[in-house]
């Protein structure tokens, strides 16, 4: 039996290289578990290009979201 829903929050300081990893993780296992959901990333000041990878990842996953 799948969840309904879930929402999921992350910090992100200075993950550029990591967040592509971890969204690639999420799309392969969280379907599998929950009907419908969302990721919610906090950039939490990164000096790194955080924030674009961010945006860019917004335009391939309509599940995520961010705040910076």
């Amino acid at each position: 039996m799948k969840l309904s829903s879930l929402s999921l929050v992350f910090p992100a300081y200075n993950e550029a290289e990591n967040l592509p990893i971890l969204f690639s993780h999420i799309e392969n296992v969280v379907p599998e578990i929950v009907e419908d959901f969302e990721v919610i990333v906090v950039n939490d000041g990164s000096l790194d290009n955080t924030l674009e990878v961010l945006v860019q990842s917004c335009k391939k996953y309509p599940w995520l979201k961010y705040v910076s």
